[in-house]
């Protein structure tokens, strides 16, 4: 199962953290194309806040993890982790069982 967490500070989304596979095996074709959307929306999210956006932005990546930190998180940012958090949103929804999505709580 892949887990998606969400960070917030009082006013804003600092960031985000996925990890873990969907996939229970090899065949597991639901599993694979579950996991080939996460990454690609958790990738372009880390990319479109540091490349386009200009965030100074942390990442960690490790196989199966991605933590993202936004270090100056403002309006632009919420927009686009919230276009994010809808999206997971979405998969979650369609996808049940294979994404746990938390609230990683104020910070």
């Amino acid at each position: 199962m892949t887990k998606f967490v969400l960070y917030k500070n009082k006013e804003h989304f600092i960031g985000y953290e996925v990890s873990g596979h969907s996939t229970v095996n090899a065949d597991d074709t639901q599993g694979k194309l579950v996991c080939s959307a996460v990454s690609s929306a958790v990738i372009m999210t880390a990319n479109t806040l540091s490349d386009v956006l200009g965030a100074d932005v942390d990442a960690k990546v490790e196989d199966g993890y991605l933590k993202v930190t936004v270090k100056d998180p403002d309006e632009k940012s919420d927009l686009i982790i919230g276009g994010l958090q809808l999206h997971m949103n979405a998969l979650a929804d369609e996808y049940k069982g294979n994404i746990k999505i938390t609230d990683g709580g104020l910070h």
